[in-house]
């Protein structure tokens, strides 16, 4: 929340830009992909889990 009462708050709003899409100084960079690395990440999380349950079955 934003105090919108207050001097600093108003003047937070006024400086909040909104936009539905990319704006346009960023619509031409190239993007990143990030979901094969979070994928690779949460695969890696899997496998320790996994890893570390076969060890609490056979203790």
């Amino acid at each position: 929340m934003i105090p919108h009462k207050t001097k600093h708050g108003a003047a937070a709003l006024a400086r909040l830009k909104a936009y539905e899409d990319v704006p346009p100084p960023y619509d031409k960079i190239k993007r990143m992909e990030l979901e094969n690395k979070r994928k690779e990440r949460d695969q890696l999380a899997y496998e320790r889990k996994k890893q570390l349950n076969k060890l609490r079955v056979k203790a």
